[in-house]
């Protein structure tokens, strides 16, 4: 619309041809032109968003700051982002609702339209993260990490995929959870039968290397570890597995 417009200001075309060149209508056409006549420029093309509180620039701002908190770990919740949406229409002197004032909070259905309007942003459960990994993974660190890698790659024969090893380990219980059964309606407890009350916590651990080979997963029953001073000759006997297993034996 815009080079339609210039088109026809600049004397090359008229407004009929213009916007057949332009392939817009030129009933709307003239009345840009006249607009932009009376104003010097044209502020806004098409028809403006029905009470929307922000302009687009504004919500882009509150987009780009939602982002940036989720990505160092200190997220906004619903009910953040609406308390953020009243400051913000409160210092930029925005036109808003007066249940925004009266409440110092942004209205549910005002949250609704801005999550459809931005289809970047989903509601997410984040997953805990310590205070020590959140400082620990930094650019600094990783580029530490490839480094290290490198020179180890770079020693020779003997070191290549095989010998590159993802261990992580995760936390299951004895007894697990109950799926959905069907059962009468209105009953105020229904029940499924299990081992015990509550299980035991146990930490598995598994190791995955490069090129797929895994070693078998390790099973750790807190309760059974009785004795600290047994444990040097378990980590030997793991040591010693892996090296039996990297050697094909």
């Amino acid at each position: 619309m815009q080079i339609a417009v210039a088109a026809v200001l600049q004397s090359e075309l008229s407004i009929r041809e213009s916007a057949r060149v332009n392939n817009v209508n030129y009933k709307t056409l003239g009345r840009y032109v006249k607009l932009h006549q009376m104003k010097g420029e044209i502020s806004h093309i098409g028809y403006k968003a029905v009470r929307q509180v922000f302009s687009n620039e504004l919500e882009g701002l509150m987009v780009d700051y939602i982002k940036k908190a989720a990505q160092i770990y200190h997220g906004l919740t619903p009910k953040n982002i609406r308390e953020l949406a009243f400051k913000m229409a409160e210092s930029n002197n925005v036109k808003m609702p007066q249940t925004w004032v009266e409440q110092h909070l942004a209205g549910a259905d005002w949250f609704a339209c801005f999550m459809h309007r931005h289809p970047s942003l989903s509601i997410r459960e984040p997953e805990p993260t310590s205070l020590a990994r959140m400082t620990n993974f930094n650019r600094t660190n990783v580029n530490l990490f490839f480094d290290n890698l490198a020179e180890v790659l770079s020693r020779g024969t003997g070191y290549g995929p095989q010998s590159i090893y993802n261990v992580d380990e995760t936390g299951i219980v004895t007894v697990q959870k109950p799926s959905k059964i069907v059962a009468e309606k209105g009953v105020k407890q229904v029940g499924a039968t299990v081992s015990q009350e509550r299980g035991n916590l146990v930490t598995l651990c598994c190791g995955v290397n490069a090129i797929g080979n895994a070693i078998p997963p390790f099973s750790f029953f807190h309760e059974l570890i009785s004795n600290r001073n047994d444990w040097p000759q378990h980590l030997q006997e793991v040591q010693q597995l892996v090296i039996r297993r990297q050697l094909g034996g």
